[in-house]
């Protein structure tokens, strides 16, 4: 069972290596049992959203200016909502200091 559970783990710290979200977020689902049981199923969701903020903060410090559309593509978010959501969320615990104009659907 121990070997087991290592081996789930590392798969885990695989697929992060991979920096690939889709690869991370299927890798969870099909070993989700397994997360379960050791109770650990929640840390693992959060470390997934913790990654997508990463990245979403990593383009703040890579572009000036950058369209929702161009976040939600490469965070993998299902779309610029999500996208739009995550950033608002970054920004009221002062993750990134930003603004949203929805006009042209740009962060600056």
């Amino acid at each position: 069972q121990r070997y087991s559970q290592e081996q789930t783990y590392e798969g885990l710290v695989k697929a992060y290596k991979e920096k690939d979200i889709e690869e991370i977020k299927n890798y969870v689902s099909e070993h989700e049992s397994e997360f379960a049981q050791d109770g650990t199923l929640g840390l693992v969701k959060q470390g997934i959203h913790a990654f997508v903020l990463r990245r979403i903060h990593r383009l703040t410090h890579t572009y000036l200016t950058f369209s929702l559309e161009d976040i939600s593509k490469d965070s993998e978010l299902v779309d610029t909502q999500e996208a739009e959501q995550l950033v608002l969320e970054m920004v009221s615990e002062y993750t990134v200091k930003t603004s949203i104009f929805h006009l042209y659907i740009y962060i600056y």
